[in-house]
């Protein structure tokens, strides 16, 4: 029902091939903002006032617009042009506020919820559409090999290996 249709499908399409010629090329990658996450399009969304209790508040309608996106990246861009004020900000602010943006960006992410889930009953899974389509066992061996590999990746990053891999992903 949104009026603009797959306009974040494109911007998605976009940032994927932008990431795949940065790849091939040897450049820094590009990361999407924190304003075009889900938290964004919550914020935007309105709610039914009126349901049972205990009932979901359904959704009415998003408002759609972009001048949000427009106004980080102009901001973002105008302050290029002072590195004063950016040098004027104390580091740690900058990682409070980088640990509070990815702290917060854990709840929506399907991994720490079928993390979660590997520790309950599966009579008391959450209502998730991947509860109703996937067989438990499967959701918990794809979780379990998810966290041995992100195991591995921060195993690797604090190793002295990654001095090899640093070296191989040059050549």
């Amino acid at each position: 029902r949104l009026v603009k249709g797959s306009s974040p499908n494109w911007d998605t399409l976009l940032m994927g091939i932008i990431l795949l010629i940065c790849s091939l090329f040897g450049l820094p990658w590009l990361c999407a903002d924190s304003i075009r996450t889900m938290t964004h399009i919550k914020t935007l969304t309105v709610y039914s006032k009126h349901h049972a209790p205990g009932e979901r508040p359904r959704v009415l309608y998003i408002y759609e617009q972009r001048i949000t996106i427009v106004l980080v990246h102009l901001l973002v861009g105008i302050l290029l042009f002072f590195p004063t004020v950016i040098q004027s900000i104390p580091l740690a602010v900058l990682l409070g506020v980088f640990l509070f943006l990815g702290f917060v960006s854990l709840s929506g992410l399907q991994f720490v919820k079928r993390f979660k889930m590997l520790f309950m009953s599966s009579k008391y899974f959450p209502d998730y559409s991947f509860t109703k389509k996937v067989r438990t066992p499967k959701i918990h061996l794809f979780t379990i090999l998810q966290l041995i590999f992100t195991v591995v990746m921060f195993g690797i990053k604090l190793s002295l290996c990654l001095r090899y891999f640093l070296f191989l992903w040059s050549v």
